[in-house]
Protein backbone atom coordinates (compact mmCIF):
# COMPACT_ATOMS: atom_id res chain seq x y z
CA UNK A 1 0.00 0.00 0.00
CA UNK A 2 1.54 3.44 -0.82
CA UNK A 3 1.61 6.36 1.70
CA UNK A 4 -0.70 9.20 0.97
CA UNK A 5 2.74 11.57 0.47
CA UNK A 6 3.27 9.27 -2.71
CA UNK A 7 -0.26 9.34 -3.92
CA UNK A 8 0.05 13.05 -3.53
CA UNK A 9 3.08 13.20 -5.81
CA UNK A 10 1.45 10.34 -8.57
CA UNK A 11 -1.76 12.88 -8.18
CA UNK A 12 0.46 15.75 -9.56
CA UNK A 13 1.95 13.70 -12.25
CA UNK A 14 0.14 14.32 -15.98
CA UNK A 15 -1.15 11.28 -16.97
CA UNK A 16 1.36 11.09 -20.13
CA UNK A 17 4.12 11.43 -17.03
CA UNK A 18 2.23 8.49 -15.61
CA UNK A 19 1.90 6.45 -18.84
CA UNK A 20 6.08 6.99 -18.99
CA UNK A 21 6.33 6.08 -15.49
CA UNK A 22 4.93 2.97 -16.15
CA UNK A 23 6.82 2.24 -19.31
CA UNK A 24 10.13 2.53 -17.41
CA UNK A 25 8.96 0.31 -14.47
CA UNK A 26 7.65 -2.48 -17.88
CA UNK A 27 11.57 -1.63 -18.84
CA UNK A 28 12.37 -2.21 -14.94
CA UNK A 29 10.53 -5.73 -15.08
CA UNK A 30 12.01 -6.93 -18.76
CA UNK A 31 15.62 -6.05 -16.82
CA UNK A 32 14.90 -7.93 -13.45
CA UNK A 33 13.18 -11.17 -15.33
CA UNK A 34 15.92 -10.78 -17.90
CA UNK A 35 14.05 -10.56 -20.83
CA UNK A 36 15.35 -9.84 -24.04
CA UNK A 37 12.58 -9.85 -26.29
CA UNK A 38 12.08 -8.07 -29.68
CA UNK A 39 7.77 -8.32 -29.94
CA UNK A 40 7.98 -7.32 -26.68
CA UNK A 41 10.24 -3.98 -27.22
CA UNK A 42 7.50 -3.30 -29.82
CA UNK A 43 5.49 -3.30 -27.17
CA UNK A 44 6.59 -1.56 -25.09
CA UNK A 45 7.90 0.98 -28.07
CA UNK A 46 4.03 1.63 -28.65
CA UNK A 47 3.17 2.37 -25.36
CA UNK A 48 5.93 4.99 -25.51
CA UNK A 49 4.28 6.51 -28.21
CA UNK A 50 1.82 7.44 -25.64
CA UNK A 51 3.58 10.42 -24.47
CA UNK A 52 4.42 12.00 -27.31
CA UNK A 53 1.04 11.67 -29.87
CA UNK A 54 -1.36 14.20 -30.52
CA UNK A 55 -3.46 11.60 -32.00
CA UNK A 56 -4.21 9.72 -28.64
CA UNK A 57 -7.66 7.86 -30.84
CA UNK A 58 -5.18 6.67 -33.07
CA UNK A 59 -2.56 5.45 -29.77
CA UNK A 60 -5.77 4.12 -28.72
CA UNK A 61 -5.93 1.87 -32.06
CA UNK A 62 -1.76 1.09 -31.82
CA UNK A 63 -1.87 -0.45 -28.15
CA UNK A 64 -5.28 -2.26 -28.43
CA UNK A 65 -3.37 -4.50 -30.94
CA UNK A 66 -1.29 -5.46 -28.56
CA UNK A 67 -3.04 -4.95 -24.96
CA UNK A 68 -2.84 -8.41 -23.35
CA UNK A 69 -6.08 -8.59 -22.63
CA UNK A 70 -7.43 -8.26 -26.35
CA UNK A 71 -4.98 -10.63 -27.42
CA UNK A 72 -5.33 -13.18 -24.43
CA UNK A 73 -8.91 -12.90 -25.20
CA UNK A 74 -8.89 -14.02 -28.90
CA UNK A 75 -7.05 -16.87 -28.16
CA UNK A 76 -4.89 -17.71 -31.27
CA UNK A 77 -2.52 -20.25 -30.33
CA UNK A 78 -0.54 -19.11 -33.72
CA UNK A 79 -0.25 -15.53 -32.68
CA UNK A 80 3.07 -14.18 -31.80
CA UNK A 81 1.96 -12.04 -29.12
CA UNK A 82 -0.37 -14.65 -27.61
CA UNK A 83 2.37 -16.95 -27.40
CA UNK A 84 4.62 -14.44 -25.50
CA UNK A 85 1.90 -13.40 -23.52
CA UNK A 86 1.40 -16.78 -22.33
CA UNK A 87 5.10 -17.68 -21.70
CA UNK A 88 5.94 -14.43 -20.36
CA UNK A 89 5.51 -13.75 -15.72
CA UNK A 90 1.85 -13.43 -15.21
CA UNK A 91 2.91 -10.65 -13.54
CA UNK A 92 4.48 -8.93 -16.34
CA UNK A 93 1.60 -9.05 -18.79
CA UNK A 94 -0.52 -7.84 -15.90
CA UNK A 95 1.93 -4.55 -16.10
CA UNK A 96 1.62 -4.38 -19.33
CA UNK A 97 -2.07 -4.22 -19.60
CA UNK A 98 -1.87 -1.95 -16.59
CA UNK A 99 0.10 0.39 -18.38
CA UNK A 100 -1.86 0.75 -21.44
CA UNK A 101 -5.09 1.24 -19.40
CA UNK A 102 -3.34 4.53 -17.62
CA UNK A 103 -3.32 5.71 -21.12
CA UNK A 104 -7.06 5.00 -22.10
CA UNK A 105 -8.46 5.80 -18.66
CA UNK A 106 -9.75 8.81 -19.68
CA UNK A 107 -9.40 8.99 -23.29
CA UNK A 108 -13.20 9.36 -23.71
CA UNK A 109 -14.14 11.55 -20.40
CA UNK A 110 -13.07 14.41 -18.49
CA UNK A 111 -9.91 13.80 -16.07
CA UNK A 112 -11.55 15.63 -12.82
CA UNK A 113 -9.14 17.09 -10.01
CA UNK A 114 -6.58 14.27 -10.72
CA UNK A 115 -7.94 11.71 -12.63
CA UNK A 116 -8.84 8.92 -10.68
CA UNK A 117 -8.95 5.85 -13.16
CA UNK A 118 -5.43 6.50 -14.49
CA UNK A 119 -3.61 7.01 -11.05
CA UNK A 120 -5.63 3.61 -10.02
CA UNK A 121 -3.72 1.85 -12.63
CA UNK A 122 -0.42 3.75 -12.07
CA UNK A 123 -0.82 2.34 -8.28
CA UNK A 124 -1.15 -1.27 -9.39
CA UNK A 125 1.98 -0.96 -11.37
CA UNK A 126 3.88 0.13 -8.62
CA UNK A 127 2.83 -1.59 -5.99
CA UNK A 128 3.39 -5.13 -8.29
CA UNK A 129 6.96 -3.21 -8.30
CA UNK A 130 7.49 -3.34 -4.93
CA UNK A 131 6.33 -6.37 -4.41
CA UNK A 132 8.17 -7.99 -7.25
CA UNK A 133 11.24 -6.03 -5.96
CA UNK A 134 11.90 -4.55 -9.24
CA UNK A 135 13.24 -0.87 -9.19
CA UNK A 136 11.06 1.75 -9.21
CA UNK A 137 11.86 4.81 -11.37
CA UNK A 138 12.59 8.44 -9.81
CA UNK A 139 9.55 10.13 -9.15
CA UNK A 140 10.99 13.69 -9.95
CA UNK A 141 11.42 12.52 -13.71
CA UNK A 142 7.72 12.42 -14.36
CA UNK A 143 6.84 15.39 -11.64
CA UNK A 144 8.40 17.71 -14.84
CA UNK A 145 5.17 16.12 -16.50
CA UNK A 146 2.49 18.37 -14.37
CA UNK A 147 -1.22 17.28 -13.97
CA UNK A 148 -1.62 21.46 -14.41
CA UNK A 149 -0.61 20.89 -18.15
CA UNK A 150 -3.81 20.78 -20.84
CA UNK A 151 -6.18 19.62 -18.64
CA UNK A 152 -3.77 16.65 -16.91
CA UNK A 153 -3.14 15.24 -19.74
CA UNK A 154 0.80 16.94 -20.26
CA UNK A 155 2.14 18.62 -22.94
CA UNK A 156 3.56 16.23 -25.82
CA UNK A 157 7.16 15.31 -24.79
CA UNK A 158 9.39 12.15 -25.87
CA UNK A 159 10.87 9.33 -23.97
CA UNK A 160 13.99 11.79 -23.49
CA UNK A 161 12.46 14.38 -21.74
CA UNK A 162 11.55 11.40 -18.62
CA UNK A 163 14.96 9.91 -18.98
CA UNK A 164 17.75 10.88 -15.76
CA UNK A 165 19.56 13.74 -16.66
Amino acid sequence: MLDPKTISTLKRISIRGRVAYGACCLENAMLHFKIKNDVLDEVIWRIWTFTSSNNLDEWDELTNEVNPICILDENIPSDPLFLLYTALPFDLVDMVSEVIEIGVGNLYAGTGEYSPSTLEHLINVIEKCMILKIELPVFAHFERSSFSEEHGWGLERDKSFFAEN
